[in-house]
């Protein structure tokens, strides 16, 4: 009984800590990534890809950014879906464009199609993405994150990971094309939200034009370029405090949001909500000694 009752009092005090030790730390093990790059039959040789480590990986799982992209207001804790993470993929795309951020590592894809990156840290990559044209055709692949170490189905820690990244094709016209970046706001009112924003506007990595968008604009601006399968990026300097940024692309059109945060002050010292914790913790101990109570007694009587 004494054994058992030990054991549920550590399980108690292991959920109140969230399962933190379920993610213990990795040591020095490195991991290996291999992409490879492949639309229906098709395998695509002698891309060069590039890797940026964005992020840190914490004992509870959570991501922090870090290294060149640690100051950028762009959330990835609180990620709930595979769409939320490629926007965040195609926003952090555009602040590589735009700031000439240096790969973490750069390869050429094999005969097979495959990128092997190996010997890496743990942490949280961004695979960029990259275009090639066959059969007159533009095949588009995206950029995107991966884990490392990937958990497998069971939550144990992959070191051998491989992907295939999502891609699109499409056929060039002799038309123009009208491109659009538009403003979004998320914020409970627009007190908060500063008179205008700036957002640069770039073509194959190169710088085309700042624009200022305002509610005299609508928070929007248009321009048309050439159907030559170029690469269009936006990025919005000078974010307004308690606000981060994210970039959606749909086809011609750009949405950047800004989303105000909720700052929630921290209690002074000596505050009660400081030991809800603790309190938490100690309730779920003293349930599972009522239970045991409750069943001795049971027994006793038996």
């Amino acid at each position: 009984m004494k054994k058992i009752l030990v054991f549920l009092i550590t399980l108690a005090l292991l959920l109140q800590m969230g399962g933190t030790l379920a993610f213990a730390e990795d040591g020095e093990q490195t991991a290996t990534l291999t992409v490879v790059y492949k639309a229906e039959e098709l395998l695509f040789d002698g891309l060069e890809i590039s890797l940026f480590r964005v992020a840190d990986i914490g004992a509870d799982g959570a991501y922090t950014l870090s290294g060149d992209f640690k100051d950028y207001p762009v959330d990835v804790k609180v990620v709930k879906s595979q769409e939320e993470w490629r926007t965040i993929a195609t926003t952090l795309t555009a602040y590589i464009v735009a700031d000439g951020i240096s790969p973490a590592a750069t390869v050429k894809t094999d005969e097979e199609g495959k990128a092997v990156f190996e010997g890496l840290s743990k942490g949280l990559y961004l695979v960029y993405g990259v275009q090639s044209e066959k059969n007159d055709l533009i095949y588009s692949f995206e950029s995107f994150f991966s884990s490392l170490p990937r958990p497998d189905a069971d939550g144990n820690p992959q070191y051998e990971v491989t992907a295939l990244p999502k891609h699109t094709t499409h056929v060039p016209e002799p038309d123009e094309l009208e491109y659009k970046v538009v403003k979004q706001w998320k914020d409970s009112s627009s007190d908060k939200r500063p008179t205008s924003i700036e957002i640069e506007i770039f073509k194959d990595g190169k710088t085309v034009e700042t624009q200022t968008l305002s509610a005299e604009n609508n928070w929007s601006y248009s321009w048309k370029a050439a159907d030559d399968g170029s690469k269009w990026t936006v990025v919005e300097r000078n974010i307004a405090e308690n606000y981060t940024v994210s970039v959606t692309e749909e086809d011609t059109a750009f949405i950047v949001t800004n989303t105000f945060k909720t700052v929630i002050p921290l209690p002074p010292m000596g505050d009660v909500a400081v030991v809800w914790p603790y309190v938490l913790a100690l309730f779920s101990v003293g349930a599972i000694l009522m239970l045991l109570s409750v069943g001795i007694k049971r027994k006793a009587n038996d």
